[in-house]
């Protein structure tokens, strides 16, 4: 089994959220992070409130345990909600 590895994010305002790393990564910000720098040291988000990264990773959760749908391109409309659910 593998190890599960915990990435620390902080935020703008102080706080620090341990993540496991496969869940952190579906964000491209983190992905770049962690693949320059590694998840030895905190990740610092400078422009993220607390509030904002508990939302960030309850969807990174979410699209890690279900694929997000994809979306058809050229885009049939400019109203985001006639192109996903």
């Amino acid at each position: 089994m593998a190890e599960r590895v915990i990435v620390k994010l902080t935020t703008m305002d102080g706080e620090t959220v341990e993540v496991e790393k496969d869940i952190a990564c579906k964000s491209i910000l983190v992905k770049g992070i962690v693949d320059d720098s590694g998840t030895d040291d905190d990740i610092p988000l400078h422009s993220v409130k607390k509030a904002i990264l508990d939302k960030i990773i309850e969807y990174c959760t979410h699209i890690h345990a279900h694929a997000p749908p994809e979306i058809e391109k050229p885009l049939r409309s400019n109203e985001l909600s006639g192109v996903v659910s």
